[in-house]
């Protein structure tokens, strides 16, 4: 039985994301796909739990902007040193109101 609500798009692009509430350093990460209630992400050893608060950014292109995500860890597993999870957005802010693009103007649409 499928258990996903949306379409998984499985475009690679680097996120950002912080692993507890006790820092706030960034630590790389890989977006494997991505639908309208969030994505999915590859990072190494990561200390987030099921039910974890996450915060997480994506730069759009160098330079730009950041867009902010915040949200919650849905499913994780791990593997040795790797960590797959997948993140339910519940809030966005990409700093203004322009054309973000895809993924980002979906989450935007369906948080509205």
């Amino acid at each position: 039985m499928e258990r996903r609500k949306g379409r998984r798009y499985r475009v690679p692009f680097d996120v950002e994301v912080i692993p507890s509430t006790e820092t706030d350093t960034y630590v790389p990460g890989d977006v494997k796909d991505f639908s309208p209630d969030g994505f999915s992400f590859d990072a190494k050893n990561i200390a987030l739990d099921t039910n974890s608060a996450v915060s997480a950014r994506f730069q759009i292109f160098p330079g730009a902007d950041y867009i902010h995500v915040r949200g919650r860890v849905v499913w994780k597993i791990q593997i040795g040193e790797d960590s797959q999870l997948g993140v339910e957005i519940g809030e966005i802010d990409a700093g203004s109101t322009q054309d973000l693009g895809f993924p980002f103007n979906m989450w935007k649409d369906k948080i509205k």
